[in-house]
C-alpha cells in the first residue's frame, strides 16, 4: 500500500533502501507505508493527506431539483375581519 503525504519539513529518506532522496517541505508526495509512517510518526516532518471532497468527482451530476425552485409571491395585506360589538 501507498500513502499520501505532505511534507512540513525538509527531510531525506530512502523509499527502496538504497537511493536517499530530499523531501522538500510544503510539498505532496506518494510513498510506501513504511516510510511514511517514520516520518509522520517518529520524525514528526510529514502529516497525512486525506482526499478531500472537493477533489473527488461526482460520478454522475446531481438530478435536477424541482422542490427546489420556489415561485415569487405577491405581497398582499392580511385580510383582518372587524367583529361589530354584541348590545347586551
Amino acid at each position: 500500500m501507498s500513502k499520501k503525504v505532505r511534507m512540513l519539513r525538509t527531510a531525506k529518506g530512502s523509499p527502496n533502501g538504497i537511493t536517499v532522496i530530499t523531501f522538500e517541505a510544503e510539498k505532496e508526495y506518494t510513498m510506501e507505508d513504511d516510510l511514511a509512517n517514520v516520518f509522520i510518526n517518529q520524525m514528526k516532518v510529514a502529516t497525512e493527506v486525506f482526499a478531500s471532497f472537493k477533489e473527488e468527482k461526482a460520478l454522475t451530476e446531481a438530478p435536477f431539483n424541482k422542490a427546489a425552485i420556489v415561485p415569487e409571491m405577491e405581497e398582499t395585506t392580511p385580510k383582518v375581519r372587524k367583529y361589530k360589538r354584541r348590545n347586551n
